[in-house]
């Protein structure tokens, strides 16, 4: 069994700030790490999302090394406060954002720490806890440096860190293949639609039996509600799923944000949405999201479902939002918090095709659907085995041979 040393992270860590640049400085220059990249991934994505136009002296302050560890440190809200992500090799001429820091393991520290090990580490409850303790919150949560340097972390010898983290990345590498697996299933799927439906289609003049129409007059929409927070009969044992506007960023929803009771479902305003139903978040910082329902839920109001009618199944629906949010998102209002509403989504114009045009691209597209789907299952599962075997690999309840690198029992 792995003994564990105990360090305060300011005892292992230099911590730095990032780069606070204006909006005109993006687009061109060099990788940069931004927000997301930390907040979405235990490991920095092997190409960075962004560019920033970044000077010498910037690079060499704010640059990105194997090993380093950044969190994010300030957030509308306090779940979304240190996430980390572990950057597994150097990123040449890389910056990092200024609502993160960077956790670089000193110079003189006489300790040996695997990036991927810590990169899993950083991600259990038993840190998320900490930083929860550690946090500040006044108009905005955020982590301070002070902060970062109190909390505690317990790490074995490298010996057994390296199969641990071995192991658990093994079922990331699944996921990974998925996720692009998915991807790749998507765009098939999505080059399809646009070669029946989009490309080389006159609106002003169609084929016969295809006619121009509001999307509302062959479909049903639907606005999600929020079951009031202050009747706890609404919420506690739940079996109903439910989900916010945030899932709405999700590639597909195979999992619910929580669970509401019936009691809820029938006093409130919220309604259940079948699956393979098209959601769009409509307010805020996701505004214009979509995604798609694999199981049956509800969801608040900052979402609006699509359902699939006779006339247009639901694998169109999704393509067809897609091809016309720029349409749908300019009619939004608002100021700092723009909206749109379902007379946004409803008085847009949809294509509809004929039937027997519909009926087969449905069979082509459907199984393609369904093995995103299946692989999205996978990967929900996938996931959750990850996140349960660190904490039984630290205690010791499944054992490591250091020496073999391999799973003992």
């Amino acid at each position: 069994m792995p003994q564990f040393k105990k360090y305060k992270l300011g005892e292992l860590y230099d911590v730095s700030s990032g780069l606070s640049k204006p909006r005109e400085e993006f687009g061109f220059g060099h990788p940069f790490v931004t927000f997301k990249d930390v907040f979405y991934n235990y490991f920095l994505p092997k190409k960075l999302s962004e560019l920033a136009n970044t000077n010498e002296k910037e690079i060499k302050s704010c640059s990105v090394k194997k090993g380093d560890i950044f969190l994010t440190r300030t957030s509308e809200t306090m779940n979304e406060l240190g996430m980390s992500s572990v950057a597994l090799k150097d990123y040449p001429n890389a910056t990092f954002n200024g609502f993160s820091k960077r956790l670089r393991l000193k110079e003189d520290v006489d300790v040996q720490i695997d990036p991927v090990f810590i990169g899993y580490l950083f991600r259990t409850n038993e840190i998320r806890n900490q930083i929860d303790m550690h946090a500040s919150m006044t108009t905005r949560a955020s982590l301070n440096s002070t902060a970062i340097n109190s909390i505690e972390i317990s790490i074995p010898d490298i010996k057994y860190q390296i199969p641990i983290g071995n192991i658990l990345k093994c079922l990331d590498d699944k996921i990974e293949l998925n996720r692009r697996t998915n991807q790749t299933l998507e765009q098939i799927a999505e080059s399809l639609f646009k070669k029946y439906f989009v490309d080389d289609i006159d609106p002003e003049n169609l084929p016969n039996e295809w006619t121009n129409d509001k999307i509302g007059n062959n479909v049903e929409t639907i606005l999600g509600g929020t079951p009031s927070t202050k009747n706890e009969e609404f919420w506690n044992n739940g079996n109903i799923p439910w989900i916010n506007s945030g899932k709405a960023n999700e590639f597909r929803i195979v999992e619910p944000t929580t669970y509401i009771t019936e009691k809820a479902l029938k006093h409130s305003n919220t309604k259940l949405l079948p699956k393979r139903t098209t959601i769009i978040a409509i307010t805020g910082a996701t505004m214009g999201q979509i995604s798609r329902l694999e199981i049956d839920s509800c969801a608040n109001q900052s979402i609006i479902g699509i359902l699939e009618s006779e006339k247009i199944p639901s694998e169109f629906i999704y393509f067809w939002l897609k091809e016309n949010l720029m349409e749908i998102l300019s009619h939004a209002t608002g100021g700092a918090q723009q909206h749109i509403n379902k007379n946004n989504i409803n008085d847009t114009i949809v294509i509809v095709p004929d039937k027997d045009l519909i009926i087969q691209f449905s069979k082509l597209i459907k199984p393609v659907f369904e093995k995103i789907s299946l692989n999205c299952f996978e990967n929900l599962k996938l996931q959750k085995i990850r996140d349960s075997l660190l904490p039984k690999l630290m205690s010791g309840e499944i054992e490591i041979n250091a020496t073999h690198k391999e799973l003992v029992n």
